[in-house]
């Protein structure tokens, strides 16, 4: 027996002798295994990023209310966490899990297991789309220029860019996205010239370089 402080590690699987199973001990183990399953995204993934983003709430950086706090979030949080899902999803799914003795399913790399499921004795389900069909009903019924398809108005967007461009594009992560966010609106609301629609369907109101647009802004 170790102390617990040193319980650092688990067994992949547990064994006793018939007649003598310890349901207690193989319970608490099989708890421990699905906690730390890299498929169970809502036990491993979701936590640890809802505690970063409620920091924000809570510290009250983030005003949902406020235009320019919403914006600058959505700029630059949404695609680091769509970031970080691709980096989870592809982790997951180019990792063989423990295999499971008691159900009928095919062992190995989900990816692999998706793409050739005959190999592993395996029957494929998936209804195949031509390519081309896709294309077809996304040119039919999709407005690539909708506003629901722009992260931030286009025109913020590019002076956002600017400003991060200018702060070297520092690469995002879990300690310094916070930091990432006041520093973008701070030096967003130096420049005075920035104007927001404070209306639901919010919107760049022009004002950059006495009219002249966005261009080449110099922040220094």
């Amino acid at each position: 027996m170790l102390p617990k402080s040193r319980l650092i590690n688990i067994p992949l699987v547990t064994q006793s002798n018939p007649s003598m199973e310890n349901f207690g001990i193989t319970n608490a183990q099989s708890m421990l295994r699905q906690w730390h399953d890299l498929d169970l995204l809502y036990h491993r993934f979701t936590p640890g990023f809802e505690n970063i983003l409620e920091e924000g709430v809570n510290a009250g950086w983030y005003d949902i209310d406020n235009t320019l706090e919403r914006l600058v979030f959505q700029w630059l949080f949404i695609p680091w966490l769509q970031q970080e899902l691709d980096a989870y999803w592809d982790h997951v799914n180019n990792t063989a899990k423990h295999r499971n003795h008691n159900k009928v399913l095919p062992h190995g790399i989900p990816n692999l297991i998706y793409k050739a499921p005959g190999d592993y004795s395996a029957l494929d389900f998936k209804v195949k789309v031509d390519p081309q069909a896709i294309e077809h009903v996304r040119m039919l019924y999709i407005t690539p220029s909708h506003p629901i398809f722009n992260l931030v108005p286009p025109a913020f967007g590019v002076f956002i860019q600017e400003c991060y461009e200018h702060m070297d594009h520092p690469s995002i992560t879990h300690e310094n996205v916070w930091t990432l966010y006041h520093n973008l609106c701070s030096m967003i609301q130096e420049c005075q010239e920035l104007l927001f629609n404070e209306s639901d369907k919010y919107y760049y109101m022009g004002g950059v370089r006495n009219g002249l647009g966005l261009g080449i802004i110099t922040l220094g």
